[in-house]
């Protein structure tokens, strides 16, 4: 049985805030200043795959941390099973769109 240790809070929480640092600094407009994506590329093209490649990233290790999390504390406190990758990413999409619309 695998605990929810500090090492992996840090980990997990890491690996958030750099996908986010890193979609801020390339997407975000600040006071009236082009954005990073716009000083490094004109191509809609490149921007639209960077922001893809960004997106799926992120939905990897958001659904790859709810998957731990699911399996670390929410199968010894509510006795369920232990989820799989692919069910987390599609319960990270459901809780997505509830909370988006």
């Amino acid at each position: 049985m695998k605990q929810i240790t500090t090492t992996f809070n840090i980990y997990s929480t890491l690996a958030l805030i750099t996908v986010w640092s890193i979609f801020e600094a390339l997407f975000s407009e600040h006071q009236n200043v082009n954005t990073l994506i716009d000083d490094l590329t004109t191509s809609i093209f490149l921007k639209a795959l960077i922001f893809i490649c960004l997106f799926i990233l992120a939905a990897m290790i958001t659904s790859k941390v709810f998957k731990e999390i699911w399996n670390r504390f929410i199968c010894n406190v509510f006795e369920k099973r232990e989820i799989t990758i692919n069910e987390s990413y599609a319960v990270c999409f459901l809780i997505t769109l509830v909370f988006v619309q």
